[in-house]
């Protein structure tokens, strides 16, 4: 997958490849979002992570290499991958904060969205178990509603790195790794 175009904006700089588009938008020296998607334009939907807009006025430069694009900031740089769009983020001094495998780390998958339907003479059992109150229905089908994605990112973790949050500690360990 090599970069078909790359067109530089007023607040970030867009990737195209033959079937997938990459935005990277500044929105302060040290945060750049990151959308990627399989569609030939990005979800015009109201983020419910980012609240904040974008701030035309934090400077950043885009620079083109043979192997890569870099946008640069004074907090942070993003280097592009050409060949397989693996993204690697440098602090202000160029060292590793995190990287995708060189292959790739970005991965969209379309999946069914299935809605169960239930008729008028569905046969509702309920019971209760270990974990409270069921309640299970026969004569239900299952159709399509509607097309969903189902997403996967990867990144390249140093050997003594450790992963700690993500508010489930249910195997009792704090580092996920």
């Amino acid at each position: 997958m090599s970069i078909c175009h790359h067109t530089l904006l007023s607040n970030g700089l867009l990737v195209d490849w033959p079937h997938a588009r990459l935005a990277l938008t500044v929105y302060a020296p040290g945060a750049v979002r990151v959308r990627y998607t399989l569609q030939p334009d990005f979800s015009l939907r109201s983020s419910l992570m980012v609240v904040a807009a974008p701030d035309d006025a934090v400077p950043f430069t885009v620079e083109a290499e043979p192997d890569a694009l870099r946008l640069i900031t004074a907090e942070l740089t993003i280097l592009i991958d050409r060949a397989s769009g693996a993204l690697t983020y440098l602090d202000s001094r160029g060292q590793l904060l995190t990287k995708e495998p060189a292959g790739g780390g970005k991965t969209l998958t379309p999946v069914d969205v299935h809605l169960s339907v239930f008729d008028d003479e569905a046969v509702l059992e309920t019971g209760v178990g270990a974990d409270g109150v069921r309640v299970r229905a026969q004569n239900v089908r299952t159709v399509v509603d509607r097309q969903a994605v189902q997403a996967t990112l990867a990144f390249e973790w140093a050997p003594d790195e450790a992963l700690y949050g993500l508010g489930s500690h249910e195997e009792g360990m704090l580092n996920l790794r």
